[in-house]
């Protein structure tokens, strides 16, 4: 991957999640809310925003289902063709110790990214989800908590020297 890939690649993803966004802040800006102004959510989401409107918000809530739609299962597929083509290029590797290796690594990688978009798409994407709250909540805390809760597991106690700094850290403490 090139520099200029990489740049490419962050701009896009930065620009769609601005211009996605903005379309919505927008939108919701034209709302007018009534009642009890409270949402029963861990944080400000677009659907119990939705509800306190007091004009109807099937536009709204129609526009921001075809942008998660668009958004979140474009990058899912994106990312799961990629994992397609590490998989191909694993198969190919020639020793089964290196073959172990990476697939270990891979899977723990693929778990955290089937969780995140699972939860994302489940939330926002399908039908069954909208206008239950709790299941909402459990969702939310899926994609913004578990997930980065996982990756310092992933990509740092995988590492023989991370495993060797944290055993002789438990020793030193043990001692004391």
């Amino acid at each position: 991957m090139t520099t200029r890939t990489s740049v490419l690649m962050s701009l896009c993803s930065w620009s769609t999640g601005f211009i996605a966004t903005f379309g919505a802040i927008v939108l919701v800006s034209q709302l007018h809310f009534c009642g009890p102004n409270q949402i029963k959510h861990f944080f400000c989401d677009l659907q119990p925003v939705l509800k306190l409107s007091c004009k109807n918000a099937q536009t709204m809530e129609t526009v921001s289902w075809i942008l998660a739609s668009t958004i979140l299962l474009g990058s899912c597929l994106l990312t799961l063709a990629s994992y397609v083509r590490i998989i191909l290029t694993m198969v190919q590797i020639p020793s089964s110790k290196g073959r172990q290796k990476a697939f270990s690594t891979c899977t723990a990688h693929l778990t955290v990214v089937i969780i995140f978009y699972g939860a994302m798409i489940s939330m926002y994407v399908s039908p069954n989800t909208v206008g239950n709250e709790e299941i909402n909540k459990v969702l939310s805390l899926l994609y913004t908590v578990i997930t980065p809760f996982m990756n310092p597991f992933i990509y740092t106690l995988r590492n023989q020297d991370v495993k060797q700094a944290l055993h002789k850290a438990m020793k030193t403490c043990k001692c004391n």
